[in-house]
């Protein structure tokens, strides 16, 4: 499956769905490194992250941040390796180096409560997805859509930020979308 997030619905598309065979085999590993026996999956989730970036160890590091991941999802079961890429020149043959598989096991299985969508705080929001927000608001008057479409906008709240960017608070949210362009 193949899917893309569309931001402005906060859902996915998907752009191709088939269905495969497809079983991971993982080699994990214990906490002195050693590899372990393999394991194959029947099902799970497979991520495939390819990056022109610098690879780096310590608190800062791709390790650390899957490390702080699976301590935060204990019901998440985690193997990961990352595959290093040198290319000195264009013309060159590719230098490949694999760092052994690494292991975070789950350590529950109860999974958590699905996650309900919270809105936006206006504060924390950038001009454009603003107008855009305001364009698809299903509010009639500005003030309404402040207070209907934020986390935390009260109406006396709404009423301020109005008065503050001199906006009509009555308003139609699409034409103050559309009188900013």
């Amino acid at each position: 499956m193949k899917v893309q997030v569309d931001t402005r619905h906060n859902k996915p598309a998907i752009l191709a769905d088939e269905q495969i065979e497809w079983k991971p085999t993982f080699y994990p590993t214990d906490a002195e490194g050693s590899v372990g026996k393999e394991i194959v999956f029947s099902h799970r989730t497979s991520v495939h992250i390819e990056m022109e970036a610098a690879y780096v160890r310590g608190k800062l590091s791709v390790d650390e941040f899957l490390k702080q991941c699976a301590i935060v999802n204990p019901h998440l079961q985690l193997h990961y390796r990352v595959q290093i890429i040198k290319k000195k020149n264009p013309e060159e043959s590719v230098e490949k180096s694999s760092v052994p598989w690494r292991t975070f096991q789950r350590v529950s299985k109860k999974l958590p409560d699905p996650t309900v969508e919270i809105k936006p705080h206006p504060h924390g929001i950038e001009l454009g997805l603003l107008m855009q927000m305001l364009k698809d608001t299903q509010a009639r008057t500005l003030r309404a859509a402040l207070n209907q479409d934020f986390s935390r906008v009260s109406s006396r709240a709404a009423l301020e930020i109005c008065e503050t960017a001199k906006l009509n608070p009555q308003a139609r949210p699409t034409r103050v979308a559309h009188q900013e362009k």
